[in-house]
């Protein structure tokens, strides 16, 4: 590659990472420039009286300056004018840079957020697109293979089955089956396992589903109170830690809105007596909660405190 393609190529993405980090380099702008201003228009101020001394002296000068045929009042009127007009330069000769400065520290503070804005319209728009595809996706493959074909591929690669030995209920030993969260599971998504590594979590099963349906139910009534619940009040409620989209992922209720789909819900078959019987006979003590957000809602409450 000769110079030129080098430095044509330099120069592309160069003109790329500028347009990349366009927010982050008018924010700062906008602080340097507003520090800017607040200096110059200081300095300005000590330098004021100073400047218009003269201006002053012109129109003081005028006005004492008596009437006569060589000096008329229109003479008089016309230093005085003059003397205001020299006042005026001299002020925007001196607060010019400090206004300047201010102008553009605004003008980058507003273009920031305009970039911001739009690329954030963006990032919800493209997370509509994709909430609606994987519905279509799961409804899909709920109708041709049924639920349990469905959770099947949502527990693809986060749990896997390990045999251990317990002790049951007459000190005989048994082996059994019992699924655990995969060791290389990702935990860059929105499902997360209540097991123990949640503070609310114990080695009770019965405990742990008593309160997986008691917090499901409370976060539905205060979906259907507040309007609005995040993903992260619902991990908070879980002792799970908050995470970065737990602030913008969660749930919007309309007053008179029904179905599932505005109902906050863990992806349990949380109130069904088999699967219940099944998970406390086995001694089932962790649980992958596939939460059915999938929207980002900061963009519909821009003001609701997290």
């Amino acid at each position: 590659m000769g110079f030129k393609e080098s430095l044509i190529t330099f120069g592309k993405k160069t003109l790329f990472n500028a347009k990349k980090y366009s927010p982050e380099i008018m924010a700062g702008g906008a602080i340097v420039l507003g520090i800017g201003t607040v200096v110059a228009t200081w300095i300005a101020a000590r330098k004021h009286d100073e400047v218009m001394a003269e201006p002053k002296k012109m129109i003081e000068t005028a006005k004492s300056m008596e009437l006569s045929e060589t000096y008329t009042k229109k003479d008089r009127q016309h230093d005085i004018f003059l003397g205001y007009i020299k006042g005026a330069a001299a002020i925007v000769k001196l607060y010019g840079p400090a206004a300047l400065m201010g102008s553009a520290s605004i003008a980058c503070g507003i273009g920031s957020y305009k970039v911001l804005a739009g690329r954030n319209a963006g990032l919800v728009a493209a997370n509509t697109i994709l909430g609606k595809e994987l519905d279509a996706r799961d409804n899909y493959i709920l109708e041709k293979y049924g639920k349990e074909e469905l959770d099947k591929m949502r527990l693809a690669g986060k749990t896997e089955t390990v045999t251990e030995t317990v002790t049951d209920e007459n000190g005989e030993e048994k082996t059994v089956e019992k699924v655990v969260p995969a060791k290389d599971y990702d935990k860059n998504t929105l499902d997360r396992f209540f097991d123990e590594f949640c503070t609310r979590h114990t080695k009770d099963p019965i405990h742990n589903l008593m309160f997986l349906k008691s917090t499901q139910a409370t976060m539905r009534m205060r979906l259907k109170a507040d309007h609005v619940v995040f993903l992260n009040d619902v991990y908070e409620e879980l002792g799970l830690p908050k995470t970065q989209a737990g602030y913008q992922y969660g749930w919007v209720y309309q007053p008179g809105e029904t179905g599932l789909e505005e109902l906050v819900d863990f992806g349990l078959p949380l109130g069904d007596k088999e699967w219940e019987n099944k998970m406390i006979s086995g001694n089932e003590y962790s649980y992958l909660l596939h939460f059915n957000c999938k929207k980002i809602i900061w963009s519909e409450t821009p003001f609701q405190e997290v």
